[in-house]
């Protein structure tokens, strides 16, 4: 538990460096562009994710390999991951690119939309090879290495803006920073592990089989989360495209801690030996994970118009209709993210295959009936009901294999929030002054509840935080 702490605290800090490096990114793109442009820019990242998120399938099956038998042939098993993701990439920046020409204007449009693909591929092929330096206990490495791809996209971004570039010197920008960063990985890698073996082409095949399932399952749950933007692209248009994007950014943004959370625990749970364990991480896990996302449903509504406009600009105001249900929506994605992640380490993939298309289906067929009607406040809802039926799922995969967690880990950071809200409503905070209010109340709501409902969970994050904080200040 202690190396999986540490390589979380590591990851979630990249993680907020590189989330806040993407806002950037975002913030600059929809204010110095305007919402046509920035329209165009969140189709783009919401069409090309769903055709090359099916290689991520690989990353999976390859970490857990090698994390589970680190001593075989890690260099050929690299090998052979680095090439079927390639492969799968190309094949899904093709596919990407022939739809974009149904949603986007053949000329500037889709050549922004075409380079911010080609740099989507080279962050995911940085990812995974950033990925193993986990897998070897080397999380900083990883934090460099991301953090590098964060800082070169942005201080691109900045320049060609600065320079008056139009959405196409900002793709191209985007581009140059993310392909530096793999060239950084890729010699980061290179100086720990030697590749010497001859390749065989019946492993990469093996690899394709195995992670196979797990590729259409991330293809259905990213679906569930990007088509909404793709279906908006084709009903309403760029700037009710930009205007929801805006809203899903108080959502999509703060993924990054259940994505932290899930890629450092990934390891360890599959190393564990006995059921037991693996509950208890699971445990402390989504204690951890509740603890951080409920506080931001709590404070939509009362801070959010404050904080959308502050960040954005007036122009974006309408957006604000659905920020609360975007931000519930975060702590569902949460539970669903971490129990597919310890399905994964047990070896569950069909039934992970089928939630993610219960799930898909679900929102597809939803989003068709509301849309046309409702337009992005449809698709917001559609995003959190979705949300529920994937965390309800994946939870369930877990427990058949496992066991059931402890009720307590679920009820403390609820019953923390609920505090923190009436207290919120009973003195009429708003904005600046609810953020402040709610930072300083709801800790001693949450360890009080906590300690009370949770006290084993509450005790090993504790722990956990004290000793990755006495490391960090040493590092």
């Amino acid at each position: 538990m202690a190396a999986t702490a540490r390589a979380a605290g590591w990851v979630l800090l990249t993680e907020i460096v590189q989330k806040l490096s993407a806002l950037g990114f975002v913030v600059l793109v929809a204010r110095d562009l305007g919402p046509r442009s920035f329209g165009y820019y969140a189709f783009a990242f919401a069409l090309f994710p769903l055709v090359l998120v099916v290689g991520s399938g690989i990353d999976s099956i390859v970490l857990r390999d090698v994390a589970r038998d680190p001593a075989h042939e890690v260099a050929r098993r690299i090998r052979d991951a680095l090439r079927l993701r390639l492969a799968t990439g190309v094949v899904g920046l093709l596919l990407a690119a022939a739809v974009g020409t149904a949603f986007v204007p053949l000329g500037k449009p889709y050549a922004a939309l075409v380079l911010i693909g080609v740099a989507l591929l080279c962050d995911q092929l940085s990812s995974l090879l950033l990925g193993f330096f986990i897998v070897f206990e080397r999380p900083r490495v990883y934090a460099l290495g991301t953090t590098a791809n964060s800082v070169l996209t942005l201080g691109f971004a900045v320049a060609a803006v600065a320079a008056g570039g139009s959405l196409v010197a900002v793709a191209a920008a985007y581009l140059a920073g993310s392909a530096a960063a793999l060239t950084i990985a890729t010699a980061f890698l290179a100086r720990r592990v030697r590749f010497a073996e001859r390749q065989r082409s019946s492993d990469v095949q093996e690899l394709a089989r195995r992670s196979a399932p797990l590729g259409l399952a991330a293809f259905l749950s990213t679906g569930s989360l990007r088509i909404d933007t793709v279906m908006l692209a084709g009903f309403s248009g760029p700037v009710v495209v930009a205007l929801y994007n805006v809203a899903y950014r108080f959502f999509e943004s703060t993924l990054f801690v259940a994505w932290a959370v899930a890629k450092a625990a990934l390891p360890a749970m599959a190393r564990a030996s006995v059921s037991a364990d693996r509950v208890r991480m699971f445990e402390v896990l989504i204690f951890a994970l509740l603890s951080a996302y409920l506080p931001l449903a709590v404070l939509a509504p009362f801070a959010g118009r404050w904080i959308l406009i502050g960040v954005f600009s007036a122009e974006y105001a309408d957006a604000a209709r659905v920020l609360t249900v975007m931000a519930a929506s975060a702590s569902f994605y949460a539970l669903a993210h971490l129990s597919r992640t310890a399905a994964i380490s047990i070896g569950v993939r069909r039934g992970i295959v089928y939630v993610a298309a219960a799930a898909f289906t679900f929102n597809v067929g939803a989003n068709l009936i509301v849309i046309p009607a409702y337009g992005f406040v449809g698709a917001a809802w559609t995003t959190l009901a979705t949300e529920v039926v994937e965390a309800a799922g994946f939870a369930l995969l877990f427990v058949r294999a496992a066991a059931l967690p402890r009720a307590g880990v679920f009820v403390a950071p609820l019953v923390a929030s609920a505090a923190t809200a009436g207290l919120l409503s009973a003195v009429g905070a708003r904005d600046a002054a609810a953020i402040g209010l709610a930072a300083v109340a709801y800790p001693p709501f949450l360890l009080i509840a906590g300690r009370s409902l949770a006290p084993s969970a509450t005790t090993a994050l504790l722990s956990i935080l004290g000793a990755f904080g006495r490391r960090l200040r040493h590092a």
